[in-house]
């Protein structure tokens, strides 16, 4: 009997508020999506993909690359983000895992017991200075990664 791989780390996968599964990385490398099984159950379950139908059995790194990649940045923002966030620029688990509440659309993912405030946060002030410098450096810095306590989406544990 083999030994079943045990989670290294763990993404949780948001629609808005609402918790849809879980994107883990296991000790051996591999890698797992898994609907949550309350999400399965709720009446408004939607896949997050054509590609990966809703089921409780869990998806495989073939069928989760190219989905997970593709909410990632492409070609050089995402060589300057994982170049600044010393990441290889290969690894989708961990820039994700750096950025994906930041991703494009609907889906946030975030490691695991993270959600966003969704508003809850107050905006806070930046001088004129400070601004300029921001959008001066986001060709080096896209989505202005690397900011310390900085976030697209405020985050709360």
């Amino acid at each position: 009997m083999s030994e079943v791989a045990k989670v290294k780390r763990s993404l949780d996968v948001l629609w808005g508020d609402t918790l849809v599964g879980a994107y883990d990385l296991l000790e051996d490398g591999s890698e797992l999506f898994t609907y949550d099984a309350a999400y399965l159950a709720s009446k408004n379950a939607m896949p997050i993909s054509y590609s990966l139908p809703l089921r409780l059995d869990p998806y495989g790194k073939r069928k989760l690359r190219t989905f997970f990649a593709g909410l990632l940045p492409e070609e050089t923002q995402r060589q300057r983000i994982a170049s600044f966030l010393g990441i290889p620029e290969n690894d989708d688990f961990a820039i994700l895992e750096a950025i994906g509440g930041e991703c494009a659309g609907a889906l946030a993912v975030v490691p695991h017991g993270v959600r966003p405030l969704n508003g809850e946060a107050s905006p806070v002030p930046c001088a004129e200075e400070k601004l300029v410098e921001i959008v001066r450096s986001l060709p080096y810095r896209p989505m202005m990664v690397g900011e310390k306590g900085l976030r697209l989406r405020r985050h709360r544990r």
